[in-house]
């Protein structure tokens, strides 16, 4: 997928970004799941935060979150 490649790229950079981890992680769930970036972002910030538990109606997202 050409976002995640010109995405990993921006994340080489040596440019602070106070959120690189999440992003990151966010980058491993876009290219392994069908979920849009948004929600990977989301699916990376709970699982980074230590979050259990969320509330959504979104399906597939409450799915993936469940299997991770």
């Amino acid at each position: 997928m050409e976002l995640i490649q010109i995405l990993e790229k921006l994340l080489a950079l040596e440019v602070e970004f106070p959120e690189r981890a999440i992003l990151v992680k966010s980058l491993t769930f876009l290219a392994n799941t069908t979920l849009s970036l948004e929600d990977c972002y989301h699916l990376a910030f709970c699982k980074t935060k230590g979050i259990v538990k969320i509330e959504t109606f979104d399906e597939k997202l409450a799915k993936e979150f469940g299997r991770e």
